[in-house]
């Protein structure tokens, strides 16, 4: 059945123990959440409500799994206009994970239908609500006091949408699961990762680790960037040893090997993570700079052999502003250089025209600019998520790209 589901996923300075606190006190979460507070007895069964300062209760459910504080689960419903009512259960997810001193909050939300009124509707919100609930645990004192301070016509909402969670962050998929899971018997087993340029293929171990947990074959491809036809070909190396259908998984310049490599009749479906798709006779240079992005070229650093590095003391900023400072430092200073020559080298084949495509739009990201990837996947027919990550969007956000490539899996036929 198609599905809807919207995700976000945010980092806050607090525990775990504070955090779960925070979500399921009702008094507490009046402060950050408009006066809006939610009761229950948050075990598993107990009813669930949402409760508007007025009184008026437009939200019910139950609790379907409360594990502190590590994961709470809400089926809800809303119940007040009946073409939404009419739409059913909805599942929000939230799960708490320690991150070093932060502890990394990610909320899914999901319905049984696309396209979905309920989720369309409560998108507007969300970040609000936790961006209140990020600076009350972190400062004392909630940053926004009106979930809408603009009363222009064309800004404000209706009363019971307003009222709404909204779940933005990730605009996943239609028919994306609510999170990674087991594989499906039915779906691929074999994805090959490809990564982009100045990063190796390490890059991608936090999404081998989940897709490899959850019962995927995955082999990470590390093609030596010096040239586009040796990056293909060692891509189709990778390729030809599975066994079975393949997802093919680009990021960046991957992207642009993807697009060719992805013509092997293994491969049944291309997953873009922030990354560029190219049409026959285009190059990189030259999809780039048809909307650029952000990174100033003096950023970029040639060596007298053709080749090109990020200024390290830039790359943190340039695309990977949502790393752990010591994580981009190290990855700044253990860059391979791409050749400048694979930039300019034109497509022969562009595989998305026969294939199914799923691209991911990073929305901070300034390297490749999200209106050229929205551009480019929208001109493919891809299916879309976006996420509020930099250009590393698949090492800060790894189980959120997982979802969309477990996706592309599962809907292979």
């Amino acid at each position: 059945m198609p599905r809807s589901t919207f995700v976000y996923v945010t980092y806050i300075r607090t525990t775990p123990e504070k955090l779960w606190s925070a979500l399921t006190d009702a008094e507490f979460m009046k402060q950050y959440w408009f006066g809006v507070r939610c009761e229950s007895q948050w075990k598993a069964g107990s009813p669930w409500k949402m409760v508007h300062p007025d009184g008026s209760t437009t939200d019910s459910g139950e609790i379907v799994e409360a594990d502190p504080p590590k994961r709470l689960v809400i089926r809800w419903r809303h119940e007040k206009r009946p073409e939404v009512k009419a739409e059913g259960d909805s599942l929000c997810t939230m799960d708490i994970e320690p991150s070093g001193a932060a502890v990394k909050l990610s909320i899914t939300h999901s319905i049984e239908r696309e396209p979905s009124q309920f989720i369309t509707a409560v998108s507007g919100g969300w970040p609000k609500i936790i961006s209140n609930l990020k600076s009350l645990l972190e400062t004392g004192s909630a940053v926004l006091a009106d979930p809408y301070p603009s009363k222009s016509k064309d800004r404000k909402m209706p009363a019971v949408f307003a009222r709404h969670i909204a779940l933005v962050a990730v605009r996943a998929v239609a028919g994306a699961s609510a999170q990674a899971g087991p594989r499906p018997e039915s779906a691929a087993k074999n994805i090959v990762l490809v990564h982009g340029a100045v990063t190796d293929g390490s890059g991608w171990r936090g999404v081998y680790d989940i897709l490899t947990r959850d019962g995927y074959r995955v082999s990470v491809v590390q093609q030596p960037l010096t040239g586009l036809a040796d990056d293909v070909a060692a891509a189709k190396r990778v390729i030809d040893r599975q066994d079975g259908p393949v997802v093919l998984v680009g990021h960046s310049y991957g992207g642009t090997i993807i697009t060719v490599a992805g013509a092997d009749p293994k491969v049944k479906a291309l997953v873009y993570v922030a990354a560029l798709q190219p049409d026959v006779g285009e190059s990189t240079n030259q999809l780039s700079a048809s909307i650029p992005g952000m990174v100033p070229s003096s950023d970029i650093q040639p060596t007298g052999d053709g080749f090109l590095f990020v200024d390290p003391e830039k790359f943190a900023a340039d695309v990977g502003a949502d790393l752990p400072q010591s994580q981009a430092r190290f990855m700044a200073d253990s860059q391979m250089p791409v050749a400048a020559a694979a930039f300019g080298a034109p497509v022969t084949v562009a595989a998305w025209h026969d294939k199914p495509s799923y691209g991911i739009v990073a929305t901070d990201d300034h390297a490749l600019n999200p209106k050229l990837a929205r551009w480019m996947y929208q001109r493919s027919g891809a299916k879309v998520a976006e996420i509020q990550a930099s250009h590393l969007v698949h090492i800060s956000h790894p189980e959120a790209v997982a979802r969309v490539i477990e996706t592309a899996a599962q809907a292979v036929k």
